[in-house]
């Protein structure tokens, strides 16, 4: 089925427990907000997960927006994502966090923003598959690994970036 919504998200989580989370859905629609939207605290070990594949993802900020303060992978399967204002998918890692682990090639990311954004503070490995991204007025992909985080992968070969600043933008201090 469809998620609709307004407010902060169409579908938001805060998750301050030992737990993970793991969201599934078809079609989300955001006019007015984040699409998908998942706040994880220090307390969080299990990771996030998820999987958007099966619908689009309308929003007028970001597709989806992930700020994992906890322990674990992130993990982010997407089909179509987009955005009329904000990134298509961004990600912030906290000090505590494994790694991201990105696919979007199942569809396409249109976004007034970056196309796919990720900032690790964490202690992994930053990797982004991507097809055809079109971002308005800045990168197509952006990644940045702080002294502690791993390696990152970013592979664009499933279709083309088109973009208003970099095409693939990349900063591993890791």
């Amino acid at each position: 089925g469809a998620v609709l919504g307004a407010g902060d998200a169409a579908s938001s989580v805060r998750q301050d427990g030992t737990g993970g989370v793991s969201i599934v859905t078809a079609n989300v629609l955001a006019p007015s907000a984040n699409g998908i939207e998942v706040m994880s605290g220090a307390n969080s070990l299990g990771g996030i997960v998820i999987d958007s594949t099966a619908g689009a993802i309308r929003a007028f900020n970001n597709g989806i927006e992930v700020d994992n303060g906890g322990e674990g992978l992130v993990g982010i399967s997407a089909a179509d994502i987009s955005t009329s204002e904000g990134k298509g998918i961004e990600v912030t890692l906290g000090e505590l966090s494994t790694g991201v682990s990105i696919d979007s090639t199942a569809g396409t990311i249109n976004s007034d923003a970056t196309g796919v954004w990720v900032y690790n503070a964490g202690v992994g490995d930053t990797v982004i598959f991507a097809a055809d991204i079109s971002s308005a007025n800045e990168s197509g992909v952006f990644a940045f690994n702080q002294d502690a985080a791993g390696s990152i992968t970013i592979d664009t070969t499933a279709g083309t970036i088109e973009q208003g600043l970099y095409g693939v933008d990349a900063l591993n201090d890791g």
